[in-house]
């Protein structure tokens, strides 16, 4: 199953998109298109999300199965009636952008999302929450009641179990995975 889609003739948008969907958030699967033509062939089942290229909007009558469309665009842009998101800035500040716009109602938690088999024990599922909320390991020491060389232990264990080293991977892996609120992650 393709949870996300990029379709852009730049080679190296979807390439630079990919690659960083895929640092923070391992466990979706990205397909990459050039066209409409090329997606409309290849995709056959529900598509959670579509990121298009802005020289390819609006799109055809089209027949994609998709739940949202995010443009792409190279600067911040309100002349699209979807969701955009500036692939010209930098790779944190595109993070944010996709965290804010789950903030903001582009996110719906699936009914599944916390029966989802995880890596990590319920501790590192509790250091991970922390780690989310934007805690250091001493206040996570504290808050858990544990050790700081514990805590320590444990961020590497959940880093290396997911593959995933940066907070904003985490942060992405916990909303996925249930374990956090994407609303009550970034400031209103």
């Amino acid at each position: 199953m393709i949870h996300l889609a990029i379709i852009t003739p730049n080679a190296l948008t979807a390439l630079g998109l990919h690659a960083l969907v895929q640092q923070v958030m391992p466990a979706i699967n990205i397909a990459t298109f050039a066209s409409w033509a090329e997606a409309e062939q290849q995709l056959t089942t529900p598509v959670g999300h579509l990121f298009v290229d802005e020289c390819l909007m609006p799109p055809p009558t089209t027949s994609l199965p998709t739940q949202r469309t995010i443009v792409l665009t190279t600067q911040k842009s309100t002349q699209y009636a979807q969701p955009t998101l500036d692939v010209s800035q930098p790779a944190n500040s595109i993070v944010q952008d996709l965290l804010q716009m789950m903030r903001q109602g582009h996110y719906h938690p699936s009914p599944t999302t916390h029966h989802l088999p995880s890596p990590l024990t319920p501790r590192e599922r509790e250091v991970l929450q922390c780690v989310v909320k934007g805690m250091i390991n001493k206040e996570i020491a504290d808050e858990l009641h544990i050790s700081l060389t514990t805590v320590i232990t444990h961020r590497k264990n959940i880093t290396q179990k997911l593959n995933v080293k940066s907070a904003a991977g985490l942060t992405l892996y916990a909303i996925i995975h249930g374990l956090a609120d994407p609303m009550t992650i970034l400031p209103r």
